[in-house]
């Protein structure tokens, strides 16, 4: 057993005015099998690259072994796969065999250059490689990004296997599949014992305290107001009946001394609503997004008749669909299928074969896989696609950024506050069909519930693709399956 204490320890990035990291304590078992949950921005990253030592903070850390980031950033694809692996792990091809083999893995794409791999595959043999690191803590970071639903099952089946890893993940599913200790990034860090659910249970039993402790104090709090008011009331009274009735002695010694009671009580009174004030928590409850469509003048929007789509030298399995108003339909697929193709297809970004029907003057609203929109600062996102700057500033507040983070460089937010800028742009253009790509990476819990609960109650048409399975299984009304076997 091994384990990684951090004491008042502090992080801040020279650019930010305000510490990511701010004096926390706490401390890891490097055998539990831990998540790491908390909002986009709150620091879960930068925590992971103080653990493998590309960042340093103040304060202490007490770290006995060495950790290891995955996904690995430095790697060389045109490598054999093999040669890769035993870069990354320092094992023996053998060894590296039985690991892959535990991934359904199979041994021949070992020796194929790895650049050549599926997303899949290029993910799961990495992961084993970092497992067979002799003596290296694995720090998971989000490592359930773009996989298909196949690729998650066997990433929770894997990870449920072994011990000692921090996983970074928003993915409901893959958490409770995989963890028994969860560190929680709220306004501090706590770390409890169990998975995601259990930790739910728990805090939604504590909002709901939360919530009944602050009508209590906002009731005494309106009491307190009300009780200093007419106490400011009688003082100003008396103190007008002194100055104007001095002279004939109408207000004597007593008088005064109440008055001057009545202003300590007044003084004390004030202070204590300031004290229940700030007793009041925030944020506790999740606030409601909303989507504007615009209604079309005919049911069906788009209908697809064999089409099948070119990339790459490559044509994906012929499909055929239509999407009409009202339907939330979920392209599926494993990785490689082309449902990234399918969706650009309808945009004119791609070649295809077959009949490609769209509804004359649709108007769609995209939000693509890729972050690469999101640069430069917000200002000039907003003039660059026309958007409401009220709207678009309430919905981000909505999904967790403060005043503070909506004036940084777009480039240091992270990669879940870049996703809510870019879902923030969609849901302020008004449109008659939104194609969402993968909108819940790195996307936080709350934000997620946040989104569900929106497009549960709101009348829209989506088609999007998407791999966490809670959501795909509350949104989809509709499902069309690609497949990897073109005809």
């Amino acid at each position: 057993m091994a384990m990684i204490t951090f004491n008042k320890y502090t992080f801040q990035y020279e650019s930010i005015d305000d510490p990511i990291l701010d004096h926390i304590s706490f401390s890891l078992d490097t055998r539990w099998k831990c998540g790491m949950i908390g909002a986009n921005g709150c620091g879960k990253t930068t925590l992971l690259k103080i653990l493998a030592r590309e960042l340093e903070g103040s304060g202490t850390l007490i770290q006995p072994v060495s950790a290891e980031i995955f996904p690995c950033q430095r790697i060389d694809p045109a490598l054999l796969t093999i040669e890769l692996l035993e870069e990354i792990s320092g094992a023996q091809a053998w060894q590296i065999e039985k690991e892959c083999a535990k991934l359904h893995l199979r041994n021949d794409i070992l020796w194929h250059p790895f650049e050549t791999l599926s997303y899949g595959e290029r993910m799961r043999s990495m992961l084993g490689a970092m497992f067979l690191k002799e003596g290296a803590y694995i720090l998971l970071d989000e490592p359930s990004n773009h996989l298909d639903l196949e690729g998650k099952k066997l990433l929770a089946q894997y990870l449920s296997s072994k011990e000692g890893f921090l996983l970074v993940s928003h993915d409901r599913v893959l958490l409770d599949a995989c963890i028994d200790h969860l560190v929680v990034i709220d306004h501090g860090i706590t770390v409890r014992q169990g998975n995601y659910s259990a930790w739910q249970i728990d805090h939604e039993h504590k909002l709901a305290r939360d919530r009944a402790e602050n009508i209590r104090l906002q009731k005494e709090i309106k009491r307190l107001s009300s009780s200093a008011r007419l106490n400011s009331e009688w003082s100003h009274s008396k103190e007008k009946e002194k100055i104007g009735a001095a002279d004939k002695g109408f207000i004597g010694h007593k008088a005064v001394k109440l008055m001057k009671r009545s202003k300590t009580i007044e003084a004390r009174k004030e202070k204590a609503i300031a004290q229940k004030q700030k007793l009041l928590k925030s944020d506790i409850k999740l606030e409601q997004l909303q989507i504007k469509t615009i209604p079309y003048k005919r049911a069906k929007l788009i209908s697809f008749l064999n089409v099948s789509v070119l990339y790459d030298g490559w044509q994906t399995n012929k499909v055929s669909f239509s999407i009409e108003q009202g339907e939330h339909v979920l392209l599926a697929g494993p990785n490689g299928s082309g449902k990234s193709s399918m969706l650009k297809a309808i945009l004119g970004q791609v070649e295809y074969t077959g009949e490609l029907d769209l509804a004359s003057g649709l108007k769609i609203s995209y939000v693509a896989q890729s972050l690469e929109e999101v640069k430069g600062s917000l200002r000039n996102y907003i003039e660059q696609y026309a958007i409401d700057r009220t709207k678009i500033m309430t919905l981000l507040r909505k999904l967790g950024f403060s005043r503070e983070e909506l004036a940084h460089p777009l480039l240091e937010l992270s990669n879940g506050q870049k996703r809510k800028i870019m879902l923030a742009r969609s849901l302020c253009e008004e449109a008659h069909l939104y194609i969402w790509d993968e909108p819940l990476n790195d996307l936080d819990l709350q934000s997620r519930v946040q989104i569900e609960q929106m497009l549960q109650e709101s009348q829209y048409t989506l088609l999007f693709v998407e791999h966490d399975a809670l959501f795909c299984q509350n949104i989809a009304t509709k499902r069309v399956v690609l497949k990897n076997d073109p005809a």
